[in-house]
């Protein structure tokens, strides 16, 4: 019983750190303070969400399905018009 308690906290741990690196990892692209209008940043890593800004935070917004962020619109597009190219690091 004791082996099953420490595997789940184990798993428990891990699940938490993942969530954390993932956090940590969303780049700081915005201003400090939101301006008059919003401020929406292409996600470099996935043409398919992008980073809205709210008091210097990026929050991860996710285009509907099959559209892309373009940048120049502020908008999900379609891919032939978003012009959008993910990169890739390691």
């Amino acid at each position: 019983m004791n082996h099953s308690i420490d595997m789940k906290v184990q798993i428990l741990a891990i699940g938490f750190l993942a969530i954390l690196a993932v956090a940590s990892a969303a780049p700081n692209l915005c201003p400090p303070q939101d301006g008059l209008e919003a401020v929406m940043v292409a996600n470099p890593w996935d043409c398919s969400s992008y980073y809205a800004c709210s008091a210097g935070q990026a929050i991860l917004r996710p285009c509907p399905e099959g559209l892309e962020f373009n940048e120049e619109l502020q908008v999900c597009d379609w891919p032939n018009s978003a012009n959008c190219v993910s990169r890739c690091t390691l």
